[in-house]
């Protein structure tokens, strides 16, 4: 066993809780420590819940880069569905001045920035991917459905990050239906504003009418206020009647 890799082995093993915020640990190795197994769960990102399992062989290290391939199916474009080929610049880039530490770390890179626009898979299309649809897909992966013809299992370890994306894709879905009533309001608000300033004009021509434009006027600013939001909508109801009273 090269002194090397044992004294960059123990290394890994005091610090990767630390740099990598309690998301990945080693979960396995072999006594002669040319392999090991590194578990990482993000705990943000679009794999944030997810459990992957990663086996590390370090024949050449550290001459050469580790061979590294995920052990559990993945839905991710820089990591081969079947083979669990990890395609990785530090690996291609690698030289002996790099650590176990670096080889961790590039993996959790990878979880938190996939790279679309230069795919392993098969499964994705440099051309034609489109984030948000990936992000759909990347949650149907994780929740055991089938992407792409292509079926994952079930790979989630904190049922509370099931609820938490299931509202946020939820309240994205509502915040994209509520637009047409915003632009609703909007114009109404706006047409509001308009009559305003048509009794404004008339208010300043009069004589004889002037108190009750006056009237007329403070009238339609309440009422203007209370859809902008100034007065309160939780009036009681008598306050509420106040607005439209003669």
């Amino acid at each position: 066993m090269c002194g090397s890799l044992a004294k960059d082995f123990h290394k890994l093993m005091k610090s990767i809780a630390s740099f990598s915020d309690n998301q990945a640990e080693v979960c396995h190795y072999e006594e002669n420590l040319q392999a090991f197994q590194v578990e990482i769960i993000p705990n943000d990102g679009v794999y944030c819940g997810g459990r992957f399992k990663f086996q590390v062989n370090l024949e050449d290290y550290p001459y050469a880069a580790p061979s590294v391939t995920c052990e559990t199916r993945i839905y991710h474009p820089n990591i081969d569905h079947g083979s669990g080929e990890v395609c990785l610049n530090l690996f291609e880039e690698w030289n002996a001045t790099n650590s176990l530490e670096d080889c961790v770390q590039g993996l959790l890179f990878l979880l938190y920035n996939p790279n679309l626009e230069d795919p392993l898979s098969v499964l994705f299309d440099s051309e034609s991917e489109n984030y948000d649809e990936f992000t759909k897909n990347v949650w149907l992966s994780l929740q055991g459905g089938e992407v792409e013809g292509f079926v994952f299992e079930r790979n989630l370890v904190n049922e509370d990050s099931v609820e938490d994306k299931d509202n946020e894709f939820t309240n994205c879905r509502s915040q994209k239906e509520a637009e047409p009533e915003v632009n609703d309001a909007k114009a109404t608000q706006s047409g509001v504003m308009q009559d305003m300033i048509e009794l404004n004009k008339t208010a300043g021509t009069g004589n004889t009418e002037t108190s009750e434009d006056s009237k007329l006027n403070s009238k339609c600013y309440d009422t203007g206020d209370f859809i902008l939001g100034k007065i309160h909508p939780h009036r009681t109801e008598g306050e509420m009647t106040g607005l439209v009273k003669e």
